[in-house]
């Protein structure tokens, strides 16, 4: 029973990050007046900010651009259907993660669930309450532009990197 609540408390706390980090972008460095933050996450609303850039290093921006795809804007569509679609393949997703989780006993397995369910999590909000996902961290050399991401993403993308350690490094390889 602990192991699912600590996982809950992850799950929570990694989602809440996320939505902290859009809310203090989105809200407080990009619009003049700012929402409180509890309101602003429960505000299902379609209110999108125009695209923003500031730049904060030589290689480095704080953009406020919106995702309606999957990963790097793959998928997308301006159809309010295509939010919803992903959503559900997204919570599909969500459901096997959570099912790795309680019938695994690696602890490194555990970790990795629970930042991928968590971030799904994080950008499934994000098309319920805008139709899209909020980007906003732009890291680029010259004209190249590494395509902008958030916290959530940031925990899909080191879940999978540590279900593919494990399998590949820490797995016994069969002869």
């Amino acid at each position: 029973m602990l192991k699912y609540f600590g996982g809950v408390l992850v799950i929570i706390f990694l989602f809440m990050a996320d939505q902290l980090s859009k809310w203090g972008i989105v809200e407080g460095l990009f619009q003049a007046e700012t929402e409180p933050f509890f309101r602003w996450l429960g505000n299902i609303s379609q209110e999108r900010l125009e695209f923003v850039s500031m730049e904060i290093l030589p290689f480095f921006n704080l953009v406020m651009v919106w995702n309606d795809g999957i990963s790097f804007g793959l998928l997308g569509s301006d159809s309010p259907m295509t939010a919803y679609i992903l959503s559900l393949f997204a919570l599909l997703i969500v459901s096997g993660f959570l099912i790795w989780y309680i019938r695994t006993n690696s602890k490194l397995i555990q970790i990795a669930s629970l930042l991928v369910v968590a971030g799904a999590i994080g950008n499934i909000w994000d098309r319920i309450r805008f139709g899209a996902v909020i980007d906003f961290l732009d890291f680029h050399v010259a004209d190249w532009h590494y395509p902008a991401f958030n916290v959530a993403d940031s925990c899909i993308v080191i879940g999978i990197v540590l279900f593919l350690f494990k399998s590949l490094f820490l797995d016994p390889k069969e002869d």
